[in-house]
């Protein structure tokens, strides 16, 4: 992607980034160190297993836009969260 950004819009594509590349800097380290993390999960227990439970991100995301973005949580949220915790403790008990 720098490659082709370099080639379609020269050093100016990256002027932008200039204030904010910090930031990008952590947002790639933590998602890469979030991906460590589930290739170690899936050498210690069933792939399918770590593979749902990686969707519970997903709770992260909702309380994120709730508690800081003030987003609503509708009664279509609240059944997709209760069917993930519906899940999580299905996959618990078996």
């Amino acid at each position: 992607m720098i490659a082709y950004a370099l080639v379609a819009r020269g050093r100016a594509a990256f002027a932008p980034l200039a204030s904010s590349w910090r930031s990008g800097l952590v947002a790639g380290a933590l998602s890469l160190g979030s991906y460590w993390i589930a290739i170690w999960a899936f050498t210690l227990a069933p792939i399918a297993l770590v593979a749902a439970l990686r969707e519970t991100s997903v709770l992260f995301a909702a309380a994120i836009a709730a508690v800081f973005l003030k987003e609503p949580v509708g009664r279509w949220r609240w059944l997709a969260i209760g069917l993930i915790l519906a899940g999580i403790a299905t996959i618990r008990v078996a």
